[in-house]
């Protein structure tokens, strides 16, 4: 049983043949027609395909060192930009944490200050808005922390 390689080794053969048996403008038609068939290829990465790398190599002598150096370069920008998007995310955090501190200490002083006055009333309210506002800074999730935590 001939295998998949060997049938189509007989059929390029056969092709030849054929084409030799036509005359030269009926060939030249053929060929170029099969000249003109397109060839396909995928490669996902971040370097092109081997047989790729190489063709550049011997275009330019030293395309394949340049085109490492920026693979390398572009890593380390990536690695250096996720660093700071954390960073910046941790201190903008920490920010949002102290200022609402901040604020419920003010909250609950002026609610202090108006109880102690006879202003029962709105000093519940602004007590009620510190615990309020205390409770969302102490239980709140980030959002980008929910969308993490689902993949």
């Amino acid at each position: 049983m001939a295998t998949c390689n060997e049938t189509l080794s007989e059929e390029i053969t056969d092709v030849n043949k054929v084409l030799d048996t036509l005359d030269p403008e009926q060939r030249t038609i053929i060929v170029k027609a099969f000249m003109a068939m397109e060839t396909e290829r995928t490669f996902r990465g971040p370097l092109p395909a081997p047989e790729d790398f190489r063709a550049y190599g011997e275009v330019i002598p030293n395309a394949p060192e340049r085109i490492l150096s920026m693979t390398e370069q572009q890593a380390l920008h990536r690695i250096h930009t996720e660093e700071s998007i954390v960073k910046s995310g941790i201190v903008e955090s920490r920010r949002g944490q102290w200022m609402g501190y901040s604020i419920v200490l003010i909250l609950i002083g002026i609610s202090t200050l108006l109880a102690s006055y006879g202003h029962d009333w709105v000093a519940g309210a602004m007590m009620t808005a510190a615990i309020g506002l205390s409770v969302i800074f102490v239980l709140r999730q980030n959002p980008r922390e929910k969308e993490t935590e689902g993949e």
